[in-house]
This record gives structure tokens, sequence and C-alpha cells, in this order.
């Protein structure tokens, strides 16, 4: 089923982002991108009602948090949510538990999208240029 899924974009929902000080040389970053506590299936329509087809939505959550080097002191925060949405055709059906299951699916979408929200935030302030990978690292 997962060939019949493509990829809409994502919509931020919310974002808190807070420099504590000004940063100087290197330093370091964690980050991290998790599901929310939504999906939702919707039957899209168009005006006069006929069913075009279906759309998926999951809602996740991001972080990056920016130390100094060799310390724990916080030199920055930011925190967004946002929204991964999926189109399917109209004939398909996809329950939870499914998403779930093929969680890695949706999860390489949603990291590439994280570092595109990080990226465009971060590129207006004097962290521009700081680099987020689009994929999950191994701890």
């Amino acid at each position: 089923m997962l060939e019949n899924v493509s990829y809409l974009g994502h919509e931020l929902t919310k974002s808190t982002f807070s420099l504590q000080k000004e940063p100087k040389g290197k330093g370091y970053y964690k980050y991290d991108v998790t599901i929310g506590d939504e999906f939702s299936f919707i039957e899209v329509s168009n005006d006069n009602q006929e069913h075009l087809h279906n759309e998926i939505s999951v809602l996740l959550k991001s972080f990056v948090h920016g130390f100094e080097n060799d310390s724990d002191v916080q030199v920055f925060t930011l925190d967004i949510e946002f929204y991964v949405r999926f189109e399917l055709d109209k004939e398909q059906f996809m329950e939870q538990n499914f998403a779930i299951d093929n969680e890695w699916f949706f999860v390489n979408f949603a990291n590439v999208a994280s570092k595109s929200i990080i990226d465009s935030i971060l590129s207006h302030t004097a962290l521009k240029g700081t680099f987020i990978p689009a994929h999950r690292l191994t701890e």
C-alpha cells in the first residue's frame, strides 16, 4: 500500500526559538523528531461532493538545542510542531495501526520536513548556516 502514498508537504503549526547567548566558535546540538499524538484520515471531495482522494495528516514535534563546545551551556533552543500530509487514491484507506507499523516511511518524510523548517527559521538568526541533517542520526 505504501506505493500508493504520495507526499503532499508540511505545515508548521507552532515554533518557539530562544537565543540565550551569542554563538562563539564551535559547538554542538541535540536534535530529534518524534511523532505526536494526532493522526487523521480525511476523504477529500470537490464542491459537487465527488470523492477526489484521501489525505493522511500526522502531527510531529522536533527540536534542536545548541550548546557551547565541550560544555552543557545552552546557546539556543528551537522547538517546532508541524504536520506532514500525504495523499492516497480514493479507493485506498489506511488505518492508524498500519501507519504505526510503517512509521519508518512517514518519519523519513518528517525528517526532511523538519530540516527544511529548521533551516528556514535559523537562516534569519545569528545561527545561519547551522548544519541540520535530513536523516535520522543514530545515538
